[in-house]
């Protein structure tokens, strides 16, 4: 009997429509083989075993603006029928494969007027070196290295009565740089002397310097170059294609230098942990009032490597590409109970006398800071006093200490929740992340991009959050 009925279901399933070839060749194509969902979801840009999915579940259905390529666990997800959480909608994979499809094209190399310079042989006597620099993967806006150009026997290529070049840099992820009014951007090309040239932007990850005068065996820096590190889902490197063309109107263009370089190591900056503790007998003498108490937890950011943390003047490279804070790190609270006022520490609890490597700052729900201090408290852990955060539930902690960057910490904060007793055990929930962020979905110009009103640096809402219980104060 099963049977039976295996087959006549078998019957009433139409048979799969074979994809015409050329149709399947543009969704390959336009794809680069990349999941969109995976793309969209979790900004992972790598080549996924997939299959071609069919947006309306009609498998006879082969229409190209029907399908998309999507790796084997999301197309599973896909097709799938549940009634326990809401399903990818086709919108939403439509939304995720137009993002997809317009990342792909511009990641591919800019059609140049000069894209004939490279037919010939290129003279491979001209080098391109680049210091790395160590990069967090939580970043949108990260400082990449520098990359240095020398540029040998300028006059004694077969061309010699050229005296300018133009030089692009094209890189793996998104330009990031802060984007002047006049269009240029925050990244400059110098000689190593006095004279400095800004890049401007050409395609969202490609920075042009154009009519760069040169001299024989010239050293030319390019530096202040910002990249979406977020991109790059796992730790590897950051490259960037460096390309030198000569021309003038005499004889053709001529190809000088292409070169791929790597510029950026990508870490993940910190760990963080969370754990409840006994509220110090300094926050309980603290206390005004009757029938109140106090459930303190501590809350630990631990870099991951040196420089992961960083002031305002070491996120932008000591003025490289001028940043508008530092390192801002931030508690999330969620779940206070009702009526409760929380407290953090104004710095990190510290060991020792020596000065503090963070302050507590006042910023928006985002993690940006903002033009008001915080609220100074009557509490203090220990020796350190406490700011209120209640307003934002937002520990929020600038790196101030420039010595941050000699070692490789694990800051400390405290926080204390004040109200009256409850009835029963309760928990709340507490993130960790570096601020200001931005959701990774997040569809508003400028966030992984080149952009005039974003702040540097600027991070994914990368949130572990972490259940911490309290009994009976």
């Amino acid at each position: 009997m099963y049977g039976a009925i295996r087959e006549a279901i078998a019957m009433r399933k139409p048979k799969r429509k074979k994809t015409p070839p050329e149709v399947e060749t543009r969704v390959l194509t336009r794809s680069s083989r990349r999941c969109a969902l995976c793309f969209q979801l979790d900004g992972d840009r790598q080549e996924k075993e997939g299959q071609i999915a069919h947006l309306d579940k009609q498998r006879t259905n082969n229409v190209e603006d029907n399908l998309v390529w999507l790796c084997l666990r999301h197309h599973s997800r896909y097709d799938s029928k549940t009634s326990q959480h809401k399903n990818y909608t086709i919108h939403e994979v439509k939304e995720a494969r137009k993002a997809l499809y317009d990342w792909v094209k511009r990641r591919l190399p800019p059609k140049q007027a000069h894209s004939k310079a490279f037919d010939g042989k290129v003279i491979t006597a001209w080098r391109a070196m680049a210091t790395q620099r160590l990069v967090r993967i939580e970043s949108y806006s990260e400082l990449l290295g520098t990359i240095e150009l020398e540029l040998p026997n300028v006059n004694h290529t077969p061309h010699s009565d050229f005296t300018s070049v133009d030089i692009t840099v094209s890189l793996d992820t998104t330009v990031s740089n802060r984007l002047n009014l006049d269009g240029s951007l925050q990244a400059t090309l110098s000689n190593g002397l006095d004279t400095v040239h800004r890049g401007k932007l050409i395609s969202a990850e490609v920075i042009s310097f154009e009519d760069i005068q040169v001299s024989s065996a010239a050293k030319l820096i390019i530096d202040g170059i910002r990249g979406d590190a977020t991109l790059h889902r796992v730790r590897g490197g950051m490259s960037a294609l460096v390309e030198v063309i000569a021309a003038n109107s005499k004889v053709p263009p001529i190809g000088l230098l292409r070169e791929s370089v790597t510029i950026g190591s990508v870490r993940r900056a910190f760990v963080f942990s969370a754990e409840a503790v006994g509220s110090p007998a300094s926050v309980k003498e603290g206390i005004r009032g009757s029938n109140i108490c106090a459930h303190s937890f501590l809350v630990h950011f631990e870099s991951q490597f040196r420089g992961a943390f960083k002031t305002r003047e070491q996120e932008g490279g000591d003025g490289v590409s001028p940043a508008d804070h530092g390192t801002v790190l931030v508690a999330t609270l969620k779940n206070v109970p009702k009526g409760y006022s929380v407290f953090t520490t104004a710095h990190e609890l510290k060991k020792s006398f020596d000065q503090a490597l963070t302050v507590a700052v006042s910023t928006d729900f985002k993690g940006l800071r903002t033009k008001s201090d915080p609220i100074p408290a009557h509490l203090k852990w220990g020796e350190t006093p406490m700011v209120e955060i209640t307003e934002t539930g937002l520990g929020t902690w600038e790196v101030t200490n420039s010595a941050i960057v000699t070692v490789n910490p694990k800051l400390t904060f405290g926080i204390s929740l004040i109200g009256p007793p409850l009835e029963a055990p309760f928990s709340i929930q507490v993130g960790g992340a570096l601020g200001p962020w931005y959701a990774p979905s997040s569809q508003r110009p400028g966030v992984r991009t080149a952009t005039t009103t974003f702040p540097l640096p600027r991070f994914n809402n990368l949130e572990f959050p972490i259940e911490v219980k309290f009994g009976s104060p």
